[in-house]
């Protein structure tokens, strides 16, 4: 059987991987790459992409949430009619629903217009590498890491390299909020032999506590008349990239 990228959902029931194989007999004759899913409880195993274009398109690199709902994965492929120009692009699929979306819509030809596809665990958030200005912030078109939220349907843009990010491989965390990486890219100026490292992005917060209006965040703070009612309040700042939800 050949194989790429198989992913298992977290809680152990689901497992998705792309093949060129015909694994149900007839369905995938013509040898292209497909996504499956594999109900590991049920013993069940379903092809999620069908589509008789030849070995030309593809769609392959798949990603799975935690619950096994949701998978994501790149696709030449049209898969919801928005893909004609046979670009490689970002999809997401829900498994109750049976329904398919495609979540970048990219222009200027298909080489590596988008990299992998990575469900959180969640199945809220997904990130992917592209070379194409998905956000507003890529107008030279060079590789960098974006995120989608899938509630809100908006893209931010997590990398900004002038010259791009070499990202090979990444992760997600369940709830979105940390992401590792591997780059040739000296990030953060401790790379300049140009190895392969690995790198977090992550999200970072300021909190800053008030007591009746005075600093309170480190002994001894205010002091309070016995009695008196007690104000407490915080401002908490978003330092990173990611979007808190």
């Amino acid at each position: 059987v050949s194989h790429s990228e198989l992913a298992i959902s977290a809680d152990g029931n689901f497992l998705t991987f792309a093949s060129d194989d015909d694994l149900l007999p007839g369905t995938n004759a013509d040898g292209s790459s497909e996504v499956f899913l594999y109900d590991i409880a049920q013993e069940i195993l379903s092809q999620v992409t069908d589509f008789e274009v030849g070995l030309t398109a593809f769609a392959d690199q798949p990603s799975i949430s935690a619950d096994g709902n949701r998978i994501g994965f790149r696709s030449s492929l049209d898969v919801v009619g928005d893909n004609a120009d046979g670009n490689i692009e970002a999809f997401l699929y829900d498994v109750a629903e049976d329904q398919f979306d495609q979540l970048t819509d990219s222009v200027g030809g298909a080489a590596s217009s988008v990299g992998r596809v990575i469900v959180n665990g969640d199945g809220d958030q997904v990130v992917f590498s592209s070379n194409r200005d998905i956000a507003g912030n890529n107008p030279g078109q060079t590789n960098q890491l974006f995120s989608y939220d899938v509630e809100t349907n908006e893209f931010n843009q997590l990398t900004t390299v002038d010259e791009g990010i070499n990202a090979n491989d990444y992760f997600l965390s369940r709830n979105g909020s940390r992401l590792i990486f591997t780059s040739q890219n000296d990030l953060v100026g401790s790379n300049a032999d140009a190895n392969f490292e690995v790198f977090l992005l992550g999200s970072a917060i300021n909190v800053e506590a008030s007591i009746l209006g005075q600093a309170a965040d480190f002994p001894s703070g205010p002091r309070v008349p016995i009695g008196a009612n007690v104000v407490w309040t915080y401002r908490v700042s978003n330092l990173s990239d990611l979007a808190f939800t």
